[in-house]
């Protein structure tokens, strides 16, 4: 989760306008893959926490509560005092806003935050197919059919566009999930499934792409591989400090990414110093005060999760 963090954080450099050389905006740009992580890492999550809910007896509406509050909670700390100073939307526009699900809807919004909210809601539907005999068989029309998606001609509204985007991100969700058996039953992973495969899969897409003018998404492809070698290269270190602050930028996750994407771009300090936005001392001055304002509200909302949940 922390290697996830980071990159999503850096990623987002490029996007907010920083001044830098067109080869260093295109190597931060790849950092989008940190969201794959993200997604594949909750596939694993998903599938412990839906497998445990099924053997306790717990209702399925509990489940989708605990899940919903523990991932919207700490969204609505930046979402409502946002709208209250700057206003622009709606009762309604705010209501779907702090649901969580406004980007499904064409908003412009946290769009990893409403993709695993409706990943949650599809979960019952894929837990059987994905943890069957022919797992693989369902994975691969699973991913297939993701993919395909992009081609359907749904016009060009920012309804169709947010939909078309975000289904294209699902394979890293998918693939987590089916893996998620055999990784709690202590089986170990190899290098050819988790890193020869996607890079052999992300060649042929690339080759497609540029030879026959297809655009399949190829971040998934790419997530994988890098959370493994880093997860490989991190366990051979054995360093506590790199190992803490990695479980500190993990913790803190889902804050760190909505103050990248709600507080940095509002914040006034660069007025206040003089400070021009394009300039990487901004960025970086913005995201420590984001981190900040992290650690806070996730110890705030851990604490009224334990109590409403």
């Amino acid at each position: 989760m922390g290697v996830a963090a980071l990159l999503i954080i850096i990623c987002h450099a490029p996007s907010r306008g920083v001044v830098m050389p067109e080869w260093l905006a295109t190597i931060l740009g790849n950092g989008g893959i940190g969201c794959d992580i993200f997604l594949f890492l909750s596939g694993l999550g998903i599938y412990n926490s839906y497998s445990s809910y099924k053997s306790k007896g717990l209702s399925l509406l509990q489940w989708y509560y605990k899940r919903y509050i523990r991932i919207v909670l700490p969204v609505a700390f930046f979402i409502v005092p946002l709208n209250i100073i700057y206003g622009g939307d709606s009762f309604g526009g705010f209501l779907l806003k702090l649901s969580g699900f406004s980007y499904l809807f064409g908003k412009l919004a946290l769009w990893y935050v409403s993709c695993s909210l409706f990943l949650y809601l599809i979960t019952p539907l894929i837990h059987r197919p994905l943890t069957c005999k022919i797992r693989w068989v369902w994975l691969v029309l699973l991913v297939i059919s993701s993919l395909a998606f992009a081609y359907i001609d749904l016009g060009k509204s920012s309804l169709a566009h947010n939909w078309q985007f975000i289904v294209q991100r699902w394979p890293s969700y998918f693939i987590g999930y089916t893996l998620a058996k055999e990784i709690k039953e202590g089986k170990k992973g190899n290098i050819m499934l988790f890193v020869i495969m996607p890079l052999i899969a992300y060649s042929i897409f690339f080759i497609l792409n540029h030879k026959c003018g297809t655009r399949f998404s190829l971040f998934w492809t790419q997530g994988i591989p890098v959370m493994t070698i880093c997860a490989i290269l991190i366990g051979r270190l054995r360093s506590y400090a790199v190992h803490a602050a990695l479980s500190f930028w993990g913790n803190i996750s889902l804050e760190s990414y909505a103050t990248n994407v709600l507080i940095l771009p509002n914040l006034i300090f660069g007025f206040i110093l003089q400070l021009d936005p394009s300039l990487l001392l901004f960025y970086v001055i913005g995201t420590f005060i984001c981190i900040f304002f992290s650690v806070i509200v996730n110890i705030i909302s851990k604490k009224i999760v334990k109590i409403i949940v």
